[in-house]
């Protein structure tokens, strides 16, 4: 690959190869988001053709940091961000060719593109309407799984060429296929129990996926909520949060479709607010505040997205009245049934790979039937972080606990929880993990009772 080239790395401006690494990644971000939006309008950009971002993507820079003195962990930070980089950069075809595919209307124009029919999928309100769409998505399965084989292939082969295997990732990673599979056992009953419900709402014989995706949507959770999603929004509730931010940068929200979109916005929140900077006297360079496998931000993430499970939440921050919070909550509860146990799906199939009986096992447990083959691969779609966010999420509850024993159920008010919350930004990254002390069959116990007792 010849962006594996470079020349030699001036290893002695530590700071502006950290400086050129948050560049380069911040533009990379902002060329994804254009690219899915609108992918003829950006296909020929490039952000590596920069010369202070392609730099800080080349194996030379990779191996010279490897042989610095390195006792603060600076340069393995470094290092795992240049490693991602260049992954980044050698993915660049691939990442338009599936763009592209996504957004592609066939039969010049009389079919609906992948990514409409999965909108589709989420804003059609009938279930009949929602299925149709949904197996549209499924006949453009095989296009969009190309590119994404092509896509993970470039990246193993960046990881090969570096002399990489797994290493550089955080150790809890390496049980995420185990946690994965207990998850999904300890909260199969529950989640059985509710599609089975929305079938007999629905009057449905058969299951079908969308009656998982319309259960997570829970579209009847509207009280309370903001008519849009905007910043200002999350910024009056959370002020308190922000005091002292040097630097905070919210990602970007979602429409306000359903109660799920407001889940989703509090989560964005919470991993916004971990990804910060504060002013301090000892304020951390990007490579050790950040990673890119942030395990710790996508559990913070998940702390503020189960807010919304809470009926004190729904009540102190909406102004819901007590049943109509603790019917709310309940609801969205729900929402993160789901979108856990998807998540642990995303990490089963994205290990077996085009294994047809592990997709049926796995979209059948999700579901309560396989779904269709033709998105294997294509379905859902494994993201660079996917193990980072699935491990945050199912690591969040000890913590979330811990907040409620200290500051008591409406800890989100707190101004001592703020306090506490703002020091956790002070160490790196990798600093918060569970570590080897996470036990898969355990963590899923515990998660499997916290929702029986949300839905008691």
């Amino acid at each position: 690959m010849s962006s594996f080239s470079g020349g030699p790395p001036d290893l002695g401006d530590i700071f502006g190869i950290d400086r050129d690494v948050e560049h380069a990644y911040r533009a990379w971000q902002t060329w994804r988001i254009a690219l899915r939006a609108d992918p003829e309008a950006h296909a020929d950009e490039d952000v590596f053709l920069l010369s202070s971002h392609r730099r800080v993507a080349t194996k030379s820079l990779f191996d010279g940091l490897a042989a610095q003195v390195d006792p603060a962990g600076a340069h393995e930070g470094l290092r795992r961000w240049v490693a991602f980089l260049l992954q980044a950069r050698n993915t660049h075809d691939s990442d338009v060719t599936l763009a592209r595919e996504a957004a592609l209307r066939e039969d010049d124009g009389r079919r609906v593109s992948y990514r409409e029919a999965w909108r589709a999928v989420v804003h059609e309100t009938a279930r009949g309407k929602a299925i149709t769409a949904f197996d549209a998505a499924a006949e453009r399965g095989p296009a969009i799984a190309a590119p994404l084989r092509e896509r993970r292939a470039r990246r193993e082969e960046v990881l090969r060429r570096l002399g990489l295997e797994g290493e550089l990732l955080p150790k809890e990673l390496a049980l995420q296929g185990a946690l994965a599979e207990a998850i999904l056992a300890a909260t199969h009953d529950l989640a059985d129990a509710f599609l089975r419900e929305e079938r007999k709402h629905e009057g449905a014989a058969a299951p079908h996926p969308v009656d998982a995706i319309r259960i997570a949507l829970a579209r009847s959770a509207r009280e309370g909520w903001p008519s849009r999603l905007a910043p200002r929004w999350l910024h009056e509730l959370f002020g308190g949060w922000l005091t002292g931010a040097a630097r905070f940068e919210l990602g970007p929200l979602p429409p306000a479709i359903s109660g799920a979109s407001f889940v989703r916005a509090l989560e964005i929140f919470g991993q916004s607010f971990r990804r910060a900077s504060f002013e301090t006297r000892s304020t951390l360079p990007f490579a050790l505040r950040t990673d890119p496998h942030f395990v710790d931000a996508h559990r913070t993430g998940a702390l503020t997205a189960s807010l919304a499970a809470s009926p004190v939440f729904q009540r102190r921050a909406l102004g819901l009245g007590k049943d109509a919070a603790l019917l709310q909550a309940r609801t969205l509860g729900k929402t993160l049934l789901f979108t856990l146990r998807l998540s642990a799906a995303r990490v089963l199939l994205g290990a077996a790979r085009a294994d047809a009986a592990a997709w049926d096992d796995v979209t059948a447990r999700l579901f309560g039937a396989p779904a269709a083959r033709s998105l294997a691969g294509a379905w859902p779609e494994s993201r660079d972080d996917e193990g980072a966010r699935f491990v945050g999420v199912a690591t969040v509850l000890p913590w979330a606990r811990s907040l409620v024993d200290e500051f008591d159920e409406d800890w989100f008010f707190n101004p001592r929880a703020f306090e506490a919350l703002r020091a956790r930004t002070l160490y790196p990254a990798r600093a918060w993990t569970e570590g080897e002390a996470l036990e898969p069959s355990q963590t899923a116990r515990d998660i499997g009772r916290h929702f029986e007792e949300l839905f008691g």
